[in-house]
């Protein structure tokens, strides 16, 4: 259906897409983005494990604005299976890494999955480079080195 602009707050939503999300039996989950326009509030959940959000597991969940129904959910993405990780690195290390040039706005642990689909623990350092240009680099919580990099 088209969803009209509404009266619909951002906190309402939310309310509403976490209790759609409890009548289901999902718990345990965070939020890891939202989305919020005048017609649709999009909000994406994802499992916290040793402190870290799961990113690659994630379920998203639609609510339109204007009479607070669910408009779309997808859990096809989301895995309940809690994969075994290795914190051989800490922020400090992991912040080490990143050149001299660059300035590190914040970081936090995740678990991400590689190219090959094992999952890995990583530090997401959110960082500026002296230009102001902006990237994300992840560094390998195993390994200590720096795993991919997001511009």
């Amino acid at each position: 259906r088209l969803v009209s602009s509404g009266e619909l707050g951002g906190e309402d939503a939310r309310a509403k897409a976490e209790g759609f999300l409890q009548s289901l039996g999902y718990e345990d989950l965070t939020l890891s983005a939202e989305s919020v326009s005048e017609t649709l509030a999009v909000y994406r959940y994802a499992p916290e494990q040793d402190g870290a959000i799961r990113r690659d597991d994630y379920i998203s969940i639609s609510v339109a604005m204007d009479d607070g129904s669910i408009y779309s959910f997808d859990a096809s993405r989301y895995s309940p299976e809690k994969p075994e990780i290795t914190w051989n690195t800490d922020e400090e290390a992991a912040l080490s890494t990143l050149p001299e040039n660059v300035q590190a706005e914040n970081s936090r642990k995740v678990i991400i999955k590689s190219p090959g689909g094992r999952y890995m623990g990583c530090w997401e350092i959110s960082c500026n480079n002296a230009d102001g240009e902006k990237a994300v680099i992840y560094v390998d919580a195993e390994s200590g080195k720096q795993c991919k990099i997001e511009l």
